[in-house]
């Protein structure tokens, strides 16, 4: 029984299409019928580059010197047009309603009518009037952005900690910033379509800004939501590196942090929201109390968790009314009952009440006394996969998560399935740094090339600057040149990997 909210895990955090790239194909390769795994493949014809000079004369996001101490949040909730755009606001929800209602009635997705098109068109095909006439509506948005690209942090200011069900939280500013990502994308492919590199750079690395502050936020969805805007920015520098004109952003992208979401503050919460939620378990201890304490204990614990919208020993919301227990009290009492022997065996081996004293304990309170250390341990078990190497840990995690969510183990168990999918963030954490590999590894070949009379480099080893380990094997990326073309493959990170086909564009004449 995961917790809702995490059920779409593996979509927001699923490596980002990046569709339609400047004389690119996308595609992706149904899965592996041994490995059951996704290869999404992209196309790049690319130009040589030799380094800037300076060597660091672009940058992604600005160093620690440069950042001004702020709050960039309500930068961008001004930007998502609150406060005093009310009518830029309601002139786009009325622009984008029309679209949605013409592609219903000519039986279309919505990303083939513009201005929702846009955000898949390539810069080539960008009908340039008509674009600068839709993003005139949100003028006001950039110079906000570009202040909080500067900004050293992102608070919400939520108090977490001081409520009694952090997952009822509504965040829905979150998801308002991700439509902020592709308001910047459609800027940024305008900027490469006008010839505008510099400018694209900068919006490039607003976004990467934006990414990185959505991250610092106390939930983890709002990293995935941050995980979802880097692919729309990777996603748009790879329309830029492959014009003629674009720079080397080799150290650009080398200098970003790997990974770029900021994954401490999230997971530290997110170790904590089941004692938040459940306030009643933090009581249980192994002071000796009466049965009538107990009594009014499950009454009010029944209370929590109904308040919660959840019942856990019935592994149902408590919106789906048709599955409820009729009598939720009377049910956990007979779990309480049916479970007591091997609760008792439980605290026993644990040695958390000794054999000779455990006998006086109340059944409700060695019920309870082994939900509460059993989920710690689960929560333990989970959450020290997170200290060691990303490709050393999914294995181990994969396996917690499927002995948490086995429902043929005692019912004081089952507080552990309200644990997180990890494996699901541990993927996306992967993918955000396989992204980065990526572009240093095309901004390492436009390097190669540069001082090789357009030549593709025979191995990785060959660049100039050495490339990271991929996070999801802790080997090299996988790099195979068959005369003009290259192939670079990256390691699956779930069950999905990426795979770039490079060629050099033919020397002008």
């Amino acid at each position: 029984m995961k917790r809702m909210l995490f059920l779409t895990l593996t979509t927001v955090c699923a490596w980002v299409a990046i569709p339609g790239l400047i004389n690119c194909a996308q595609e992706t390769k149904p899965a592996d019928e041994a490995t059951k795994i996704y290869t999404e493949t992209f196309d790049l014809t690319l130009y040589p580059k030799a380094e800037p000079v300076p060597a660091l004369k672009y940058k992604f996001l600005p160093d620690t010197f440069e950042r001004n101490s702020g709050n960039a949040a309500s930068l961008y909730l001004k930007a998502m047009g609150f406060l005093e755009q009310t009518t830029a606001r309601k002139k786009l929800f009325e622009i984008e309603a029309a679209a949605e209602a013409k592609a219903q009635a000519e039986k279309v997705g919505t990303a083939d009518v513009p201005p929702l098109s846009y955000i898949d068109t390539p810069p080539s095909k960008y009908p340039i009037e008509q674009v600068k006439e839709y993003l005139q509506h949100t003028a006001f948005q950039s110079p906000l952005l570009e202040q909080a690209w500067l900004r050293d942090r992102f608070e919400m200011d939520r108090q977490v900690k001081d409520t009694k069900n952090p997952f009822a939280i509504l965040i829905p500013e979150v998801q308002g910033i991700r439509d902020l990502a592709r308001k910047q994308s459609i800027r940024c492919k305008l900027a490469i379509a006008e010839n505008r590199i510099d400018d694209a750079i900068k919006i490039v690395g607003q976004q990467y800004a934006m990414a990185r502050h959505v991250g610092q936020d106390d939930f983890l969805v709002s990293a995935l939501v941050g995980c979802a805007i880097q692919g729309i920015a990777t996603e748009d520098l790879y329309y830029l590196v492959q014009h003629p004109d674009c720079p080397n952003l080799f150290w650009a992208a080398s200098r970003l942090p790997k990974p770029l979401i900021e994954w401490e503050h999230c997971l530290a919460s997110e170790s904590h929201f089941i004692e938040l939620q459940f306030a009643k378990l933090r009581q249980v201890n192994t002071q000796l109390r009466p049965n009538a304490y107990w009594q009014e204990f499950i009454t009010e614990f029944t209370d929590e968790m109904k308040a919660n919208s959840v019942f856990y020993w019935s592994g149902v919301d408590a919106g789906d009314e048709s599955k409820l227990p009729s009598d939720p009290r009377a049910e956990i009492e007979s779990h309480i009952a049916s479970n007591y022997a091997a609760a008792k065996e439980f605290l026993i081996q644990q040695s958390i009440v000794s054999p000779d004293k455990i006998d006086a304990y109340p059944k409700a309170q060695v019920f309870f006394l082994a939900m509460k250390h059993h989920f710690e341990q689960s929560r333990d078990e989970l959450f020290k996969w997170y200290d060691v190497a990303l490709h050393q840990g999914s294995q181990q995690i994969e396996a917690i998560e499927k002995k948490n969510s086995d429902r043929s183990r005692p019912e004081f168990t089952r507080l552990s399935e309200f644990l997180f999918a990890g494996h699901a963030v541990r993927y996306a954490q992967a993918r955000s740094i396989q992204r980065m590999l990526l572009i240093q590894a095309v901004e390492g070949i436009r390097l190669y090339g540069a001082v090789h009379d357009g030549k593709l480099p025979e191995s990785l080893a060959d660049l100039p600057y050495p490339l990271p380990a991929d996070p999801a094997s802790g080997q090299p990326l996988i790099y195979v040149k068959k005369g003009d073309t290259a192939t670079i493959t990256t390691a699956p990170a779930g069950k999905v990997r990426a795979e770039l086909n490079i060629r050099f564009a033919e020397p002008k004449k």
